[in-house]
């Protein structure tokens, strides 16, 4: 999903509540904090995977967005489910371990037993058959038709199948992004959408970052040329950064006039203007991320190292590591020379 991946996984880590509401629709939830997945280390990068008390109950709630359903969904979703698992009895094993190798050699106290955290995944899915509309719930099986079901089954939010109303009466502001991609999406039923986000923003830089990731949503699902433009005007009337268009401009622009001169020369001039002129402005969600992380604004040295290591890795890189790392952790890797 490319940007749109990097846009839905920020605002998500911003708004957790809203995430974990719609999850646990009814219930009286308290958000703990993100949890790292480790799943990184076996090359599998999940997208959302938060902490939870669910009616004081702790639970993993895992959410994955997807652009269109396809077959391999479910298969997918299996897939995260188990090696989360897999990953959380590792870490109870070690910890045992540690404890038991930490007391005394004639201290026979019984070592409690940790048991793992229930998981609960959510698949948040923007497109698919219309014909055949997904089910609230799907399943994955690994068990025989005539056996007792066993495999994994996953709450299943397919936005594309709901209204814009639908869509605004979910909880808090994360759900409003998607509504140029509701059954219903027009100029006039996105152009509500953008009035209350307006009115249900936290911060100009939430309703900056919210808008954002709506024009991706809309682009990536073919909306009207006039609901992209009203969305662009939207941020323009308010001063607002549209990160999306200047995310394409670096990849057009600098792709296609600044890597011509790049190539020729190693990639440097071409590359030089594209950072200066694409991603000072196209990462500007990433920085403010990191320095909302960091507590403080990123110095002139900081950012051109982040732009040099979007110029080495990519974009979809930096985000990744904005999510994936704590405050402490991105100020050593932005110090870090080699990061």
């Amino acid at each position: 999903m490319g940007d749109l991946d990097i846009s839905l996984r920020a605002v998500a880590s911003l708004l957790p509540e809203d995430l974990a509401a719609a999850t646990f629709p009814g219930a009286r939830v308290e958000v703990r904090g993100w949890r790292e997945s480790q799943l990184t280390t076996m090359e599998r990068r999940m997208d959302e995977l938060l902490e939870l008390a669910v009616d004081q109950r702790p639970v993993l709630a895992h959410c994955e967005w997807m652009e269109r359903w396809a077959f391999e969904v479910p298969g997918r979703m299996f897939e995260y489910h188990a090696l989360t698992m897999i990953a959380q009895l590792r870490q109870i094993a070690a910890r045992r371990a540690e404890a038991l190798a930490q007391r005394p050699r004639d201290d026979r106290t019984r070592v409690s037993r940790e048991r793992p955290l229930p998981i609960v995944s959510t698949a948040v899915v923007l497109s698919g058959p219309k014909e055949r509309p997904l089910a609230e719930e799907r399943g994955f099986r690994t068990s025989m038709r005539a056996m007792r079901f066993s495999g994994v089954r996953f709450r299943v939010i397919a936005v594309y199948q709901r209204s814009v109303d639908e869509l605004l009466a979910m909880p808090g502001r994360l759900w409003t992004v998607f509504t140029p991609a509701a059954r219903d999406a027009s100029v006039e039923t996105v152009g509500r959408a953008i009035r209350t986000l307006e009115e249900r923003a936290r911060t100009r830089t939430e309703l900056g970052d919210l808008l954002a990731t709506m024009e991706l949503v809309a682009e990536s699902q073919g909306a009207l040329d006039a609901i992209q433009e009203m969305l662009m005007k939207a941020m323009d009337d308010k001063g607002l950064t549209p990160t999306s268009k200047l995310i394409r401009r670096w990849k057009e622009d600098g792709m296609n006039e600044g890597r011509k001169e790049g190539r020729k020369e190693g990639l440097k001039e071409g590359l030089k203007e594209g950072l200066k002129e694409g991603l000072q402005e196209g990462l500007g969600a990433v920085v403010r991320m990191i320095e909302r992380k960091v507590g403080r604004p990123l110095t002139a040295q900081e950012r051109e190292a982040l732009y040099a290591r979007a110029e080495a890795h990519g974009s979809e890189s930096l985000g990744d590591v904005a999510l994936d790392l704590d405050g402490p952790a991105l100020a050593a890797w932005l110090a870090a020379p080699a990061a």
